[in-house]
């Protein structure tokens, strides 16, 4: 079982997680009901410091109702794998740290996310509650939503927010909202 807090791994009969102490009692909940999810899509990020993008990762989920944005854990990957390439390898380093420590946080926000929603996007249990950053009735996304190229700006009660993506999740976002908003 993985925490959905930080991502480790633990072994299922544990009651807290092994790296931040999290209860994992209560991520074995399963779903009392059945949710139809219309639209989920993996890894949106937030625009960072001269282009590159800031951690964390936000993945977005619509069902009858509602549209969520789920704030993943940060993972620090990344930016450790950059620090020491750079320190070790200058620029090369730099650059093979970053891919190195990318593909780690990958890693474990796959591991996260899969104790709520399976490969073929079918929600296994309700554990994304505890990951929610937003969440907007449907009937008035269209006032709060507005897309650029491969970016979504969010306004919602005190809240905006800008997050990107890469053209494949553009186009599944495009079609998500064609279909099931306007």
């Amino acid at each position: 079982m993985f925490c959905t807090n930080c991502g480790n791994k633990n072994k299922n009969n544990s009651k807290f997680c092994l790296s931040c102490g999290t209860k994992t009692e209560d991520q074995k909940r399963n779903i009392t009901s059945v949710i139809i999810l219309h639209y989920y899509s993996r890894d949106w990020s937030k625009k960072g410091i001269l282009g590159t993008t800031a951690a964390p990762r936000f993945d977005l989920m619509a069902d009858d109702k509602y549209f969520y944005l789920l704030k993943l854990p940060k993972f620090k990957g990344t930016i450790i794998g950059s620090i020491v390439g750079l320190l070790f390898l200058s620029f090369v380093g730099l650059i093979i740290g970053n891919i190195i420590g990318t593909n780690s946080d990958f890693k474990k926000r796959k591991h996260c996310r899969s104790t709520w929603v399976d490969f073929d996007d079918n929600m296994i249990s309700d554990l994304y509650n505890n990951n929610i950053f937003l969440k907007i009735p449907l009937s008035k996304i269209k006032t709060c939503l507005t897309k650029k190229s491969k970016k979504l700006f969010f306004t919602y009660e005190d809240i905006k927010i800008v997050l990107k993506n890469n053209k494949n999740e553009s186009a599944k976002f495009d079609y998500f909202f064609n279909k099931y908003v306007l």
